[in-house]
C-alpha cells in the first residue's frame, strides 16, 4: 500500500486520502480522517497499517486487500492489538448480517474477518472481537443466526482462569480447551 495523495486541512488533519494497493487498484477515502502517524509494516512484511485520528487503513499483502476501518470497528480492532494482536490481518471486507441474526432482522449488523478471528458489529450491541475457542464455539452454535445472537463483549479473561464472552442471549466460557455455552 502506498499513499499517493493526501489533502490536508490544518483544522482537522487529512480530509481526503487516495491510496494504491495491489494491481494498481485505487482506494479513495473521503471525509475527515484526521491526522496520520507513521506507516507501520507488520507481520514480517505480510501487511501494513496506517493510523489516522478517525480510523485506520490496514493492508494484507497475501490477500491483496486494503481495508479502511473507522468508528467502533476500528476502536475494537486497535483495542485487541490491531494487525499485531490476536486478530491479525484482515481477510475480507464487511459481510452484512441483515436477516442472519436470531429472532429479528438486524439492519446494520456486520462481520469483519481476520486471520485470527472476527469483529461483529451491530447498532444495539456495538463492536466486539471474537477469536480462538470462543469463536469456534460461537460458530458451532450458529454464530449471529444461532441461539446466542450477537456478541455484547469481546473475549475476556475469566475469574479462575480461561476466557469468556457474553452475547445477546447467553454466554460462552472456555477453560483448558473446553467451552460451556449457556443460552436463554
Amino acid at each position: 500500500m502506498s499513499i499517493d495523495r493526501l489533502t490536508t486541512n490544518p483544522a482537522i488533519g487529512f480530509s481526503d486520502a487516495v491510496t494504491t494497493s495491489g494491481a494498481g487498484r485505487t482506494i479513495h477515502v473521503s471525509g475527515n480522517v484526521g491526522f496520520g502517524d507513521d506507516q507501520k509494516v507488520v507481520s514480517g512484511g505480510a501487511g501494513s497499517q496506517q493510523f489516522f485520528a478517525d480510523g485506520g487503513m490496514y493492508r494484507n499483502n497475501g490477500a491483496d486487500l486494503t481495508l479502511w476501518l473507522h468508528g467502533p470497528v476500528d476502536q475494537e480492532f486497535r483495542a485487541v492489538g490491531s494487525e499485531g494482536g490476536v486478530l491479525g490481518l484482515p481477510t475480507s471486507t464487511a459481510t452484512s448480517l441483515t436477516g442472519a441474526t436470531k429472532g429479528t432482522s438486524c439492519t446494520g449488523c456486520r462481520r469483519f474477518s481476520f486471520t485470527g478471528g472476527r469483529i461483529y458489529v451491530g447498532p444495539s450491541t456495538g463492536a466486539h472481537a471474537l477469536w480462538g475457542n470462543v469463536l469456534a464455539a460461537y460458530l458451532n452454535h450458529g454464530g449471529a443466526g444461532g441461539a446466542l445472537g450477537m456478541p455484547t463483549t469481546r473475549v475476556q479473561p475469566r475469574d479462575g482462569g480461561g476466557v469468556r464472552a457474553r452475547f445477546e442471549h447467553g454466554t460462552i466460557a472456555c477453560r483448558q480447551g473446553t467451552c460451556h455455552v449457556t443460552t436463554g
